[in-house]
């Protein structure tokens, strides 16, 4: 497993590769292994959470059916946020197939970072259910692209709806931040963005942005343009569907990441730096956003994340072998733009069906040949399911989905990991950041009639799977 057979699996798979953070796990067994990946926000970027408001993307999963005997994953970031990271690896299932049947076995596997230019790998051995630390380091990043598009401003009244579907953006209730404008009170509760213009990277969350500011944190805050850096812009999050957008102000909404990407890749004369650009000479100075109807917020719950303690770590190999990054502004540009635009190529991709089980042994020479191609019935399948998501207009991939009743063809937790396999991220309870509930029978949670999140019953929910 060297770095020819990484490249071979890598391509294989359509994987986006990152001079400035990436690491990919390689092994050669049926069984699902898992990429967890800790950036400084505290997520954890794995299967059920692929995506992270920082930028990390795990853009390749595999095994779970055990379908591959040379599988690969890959999570990787065009441009990262600076801090302490944590590479593991989970050992979710051992398959038993392919003539592996010993459900105890010991599985090697291979991790490969890439941090700035730079290659280490790491060798482990895992069984099942365990859980591994591979790499934990500090890492000096370009700043957080994040998952966000920021609006150029209007030359009249918006909201964050107009404002998405007149830049051709992807919104969602809720997701929508606007620019301050002038001096008004920020609850401490309140979600915070810190847009670095020129570098078109941002600080994240309230603790993060007091700090880079320099202001006090855990406190109502009382601040106005004149109080924030030159050069940089603040955003703070409104949930409100009726929040009026004046002009000349401008705003950002939420996205996935894949759509961040392409958005930044080909259209940076309108979105983000370019837009940014624009407004900052002799255009009109960013106005105050108007919000009559918007109530004010409950505190959100702090959110809470268990760790697992790591099992005995492997070997460490920290042979090098990529050329290093240079320290000129120019050249880190060029690599962000080369990794931007091949993260967009692949986000304008249609997904294709999913691939059925290979016949090949687990030498790596196998990796060069590409798995069989979907039957006609299968093909079908997918046209149908693809069909029945266009007439609803509403899909799961990006959703933060709460499921709640009794389902009658699912339980809980199968319910869950399909929606998970669909992109969704589920929760656990109602929070804000819901925007899709599942409500089955029996005594299902209440939903506010204030609450932004779409309801579905289960058939629609199946439609969407």
């Amino acid at each position: 497993m060297d770095e020819k057979v990484l490249r071979l699996r890598l391509d294989r798979e359509k994987a986006i590769d990152s001079d400035e953070l990436q690491a990919s796990l390689v092994w050669n067994d049926p069984c699902d292994l898992d990429l967890h990946v800790v950036p400084p926000s505290g997520e954890t970027i794995s299967y059920d959470h692929k995506e992270s408001r920082c930028g990390g993307w795990l853009d390749v999963d595999m095994n779970v059916n055990g379908e591959s005997l040379t599988p690969v994953e890959n999570v990787f970031w065009a441009s990262s946020p600076s801090g302490k990271y944590t590479i593991k690896v989970n050992c979710y299932s051992m398959h038993c197939k392919d003539g592996f049947t010993d459900p105890k076995r010991v599985v090697p596997y291979r991790v490969f970072l890439t941090k700035n230019g730079k290659r280490e790998i790491y060798n482990g051995e895992i069984t099942s259910k365990q859980t591994q630390t591979c790499f934990q380091f500090n890492h000096k990043g370009s700043g957080a692209l994040g998952s966000f598009v920021v609006l150029p401003p209007s030359d009249k009244k918006e909201t964050f709806d107009s404002l998405a579907e007149r830049s051709k953006v992807p919104y969602n209730k809720g997701s929508g931040y606007y620019a301050v404008c002038k001096k008004e009170k920020i609850q401490k509760y309140k979600d915070l963005l810190l847009h670095n213009i020129k570098k078109d990277t941002f600080d994240l969350g309230h603790a993060d942005v007091c700090e880079a500011l320099g202001w006090e944190d855990g406190v109502d805050l009382n601040k106005g343009p004149k109080e924030i850096k030159a050069g940089y812009r603040l955003f703070v999050q409104s949930t409100s569907a009726n929040r009026v957008i004046l002009p000349g102000t401008h705003a950002l909404v939420q996205v996935s990441v894949k759509d961040a990407i392409k958005y930044r890749a080909t259209g940076n004369s309108v979105f983000g730096t370019g837009g940014d650009k624009k407004s900052e000479g002799k255009g009109k100075k960013d106005e105050s956003s108007e919000d009559d109807s918007e109530e004010e917020e409950e505190k959100k719950p702090t959110k809470k994340a268990s760790r697992k303690p790591a099992a005995k770590r492997g070997k460490k190999d920290d042979s090098s072998s990529s050329s290093s990054s240079s320290d000129s502004d120019s050249e880190e540009e060029k690599s962000k733009r080369k990794t931007a635009k091949k993260a967009a190529k692949k986000a304008s991709r249609k997904p294709s069906a999913k691939k059925s089980k290979k016949d090949e042994s687990s030498d790596d020479s196998s990796d060069e040949s590409s798995e069989e191609k979907p039957t006609k019935k299968r093909k079908n399948a997918e046209k149908e399911k693809s069909s029945k998501k266009q007439k609803t207009g509403l899909t799961l991939s990006g959703k933060n989905v709460l499921i709640t009743g009794t389902l009658e063809n699912f339980t809980r937790s199968e319910a869950q990991k399909a929606a998970q396999k669909a992109g969704a991220t589920c929760k656990s309870s109602l929070t804000k950041v819901v925007n899709l509930v599942v409500k089955g029978t029996g005594n299902p949670k209440s939903v506010p009639s204030d609450h932004p999140a779409q309801i579905i019953d289960e058939e629609e929910f199946r439609k969407l799977l």
